[in-house]
């Protein structure tokens, strides 16, 4: 018996599940709807015409040079790539970031939290910058 997809377990293209562009997005709501992410600089009303010309080099797009390999993490602030020989150590950043932001909204919904309290826990959240993780990621904003 065949089970529809959803849309975010759609098969894209060659394994794909985003693209990164110098050049402009359009049709968000069907892009939305695939799942497909995509990362750009601008908006377009229309398509254009678009033809690839290179495969498996390094590009740029906003400023940000995106090498074959690299990990890209975006969201709808921005881009950013992470060397694979930082990969290992995104899961134990990610858990102390979490952790530290439930400490955070827990100080906050604590009735009697007072400013000394909570200033430090939410600058330790803000300013999370340790080395081993931050050298060499490179960041994009559109």
């Amino acid at each position: 018996m065949h089970t529809p997809l959803t849309a975010g377990q759609m098969q894209q293209p060659m394994g794909c599940v985003g693209a990164v562009t110098n050049g402009a997005a359009c049709e968000l709501p069907g892009t939305e709807a695939s799942a497909f992410q995509v990362f750009a600089g601008r908006f377009a009303m229309s398509r254009a015409y678009v033809h690839d010309v290179e495969f498996g080099r390094p590009v740029e797009a906003g400023g940000l040079t995106i090498r074959p390999g690299e990990l890209i993490h975006g969201d709808r602030h921005g881009i950013i790539t992470i060397p694979p020989e930082l990969a290992s150590a995104l899961p134990a950043a990610g858990r102390q970031i979490q952790e530290g932001k439930l400490h955070v909204m827990d100080l906050a919904k604590k009735p009697g939290t007072t400013q000394e309290e909570y200033s430090p826990a939410l600058k330790e959240i803000t300013d999370f910058q340790p080395d081993s993780y931050h050298e060499g990621a490179r960041p994009w904003r559109p």
